[in-house]
Order: C-alpha cells, then sequence, then structure tokens
C-alpha cells in the first residue's frame, strides 16, 4: 500500500501537467512547469521543521499522552498555514519578476495561476503531516484508499479544467486535488484517532 500510495502521488502531482502536455501548447506547457517548480517549497521547508518532531510524537502516541500529541499536531499545522502565507506574500511580490528572470521568460500573466498553486503547495504539505501521523498510528495502510480516490478524480477532470480553463484549469485543478486529499485524510486519522484511544 505504501508504494501504491507513492507511486499515485507522483501522478497527482503531475496529473494537470499530463493534461496541459495534451491539450494544450508546448509553450504553456513550459510556463506551468515554471510557476510550478516554487510549489515543493513549502513542503521542503515544512519537512525541516517537522521531521525532528516524529520521533518525539511517536513516543507520545506510544506512552498516550494524547494531550501532548495533540498540541504538537496543532502547532505544526499552524506552522505550515504560516508558512503558506509567507511564501504566498514573497511570491505576489517578487514571484513573477524572480522566475521570469530565472528562466527568461514574461511569467506576468501567470502570477495569479503562481498564487493558486503555492496555496494547492501549502495544502500538499498539510496532506504529507497527515500521512506522517497516520504512520505514526499505525493506519498507513489506508492512504492507498485516499490516494485512490483523488487519482481517480485527477483523472476525470484534468482534462474538463485544462480544456476550458487552460493554465488556471491546472492551477485550480491542483489546489482542488490537494485539498480533496487533505479532508480524506483528515477523515481517516479522526477514525484512526477514536480507534486506537
Amino acid at each position: 500500500p505504501l508504494f501504491v500510495s507513492s507511486f499515485i502521488m507522483n501522478y497527482l502531482n503531475n496529473a494537470p501537467k499530463y493534461a496541459i502536455d495534451s491539450l494544450l501548447s508546448d509553450e504553456m506547457q513550459a510556463c506551468y512547469g515554471f510557476i510550478a517548480m516554487p510549489v515543493f517549497v513549502i513542503g521542503l521547508l515544512n519537512n525541516f521543521i517537522f521531521s525532528p518532531m516524529i520521533a518525539r510524537m511517536s513516543m507520545m502516541w506510544k506512552e498516550q499522552q494524547n494531550k501532548d500529541f495533540f498540541r504538537l499536531l496543532g502547532i505544526q499545522i499552524l506552522i505550515i498555514g504560516i508558512i503558506t502565507i509567507v511564501c504566498e506574500a514573497g511570491a505576489f511580490v517578487l514571484g513573477v519578476p524572480v522566475l521570469s528572470m530565472l528562466y527568461n521568460t514574461d511569467l506576468a500573466p501567470y502570477k495569479t495561476e503562481l498564487l493558486v498553486l503555492l496555496l494547492g503547495g501549502g495544502f500538499l504539505a498539510l496532506s504529507g503531516l497527515f500521512v506522517t501521523i497516520m504512520t505514526i498510528i499505525r493506519i498507513q495502510n489506508s492512504q492507498a484508499i485516499g490516494y485512490g480516490i483523488v487519482a481517480v478524480c485527477a483523472y476525470i477532470l484534468s482534462p474538463i479544467f485544462v480544456r476550458k480553463y487552460a493554465v488556471m484549469g491546472a492551477s485550480v485543478l491542483y489546489l482542488l486535488l490537494m485539498i480533496l486529499l487533505c479532508i480524506i485524510f483528515a477523515i481517516m486519522m479522526m477514525i484512526g484517532f477514536k480507534k486506537n484511544t
């Protein structure tokens, strides 16, 4: 199940790009790739902060220190929110000029798409946190179900969104997929908490 989950997650990250490749021009495909590059920065920053806490949270869960466990979980969710807001603000001011200079391409028409994708990156980081928590409470095999549901949605909706709204459609679709993934994992976590406490 963990392999299936990782495999599908790679598909989800690239599903909008695949649809653009099939339906739009090479230029739009390149521009989407340029503005999608910063998306993973939020998850990367979050991992630097969260990784040292994993062993500690695992011990808390094992020793049934539920109050401290949920407090740390809440703090981490707050940190992801703060990082996302900071990245959104930075992208609003500097994102387009920096990326345009970096890739020698005028990305000014894609500023809104960049902000939408970064918000999706925030939910990507949140889903990564939920995946880690699901592993700590030993319901990691359920992840494949959540990823599978979202993958089916991505497969069906990608051509519809991209055909109708082009790069904006791909960006909004990515955000919606990440939100759906977080909702599904949050429900699974709550069920896991209830069963295991």
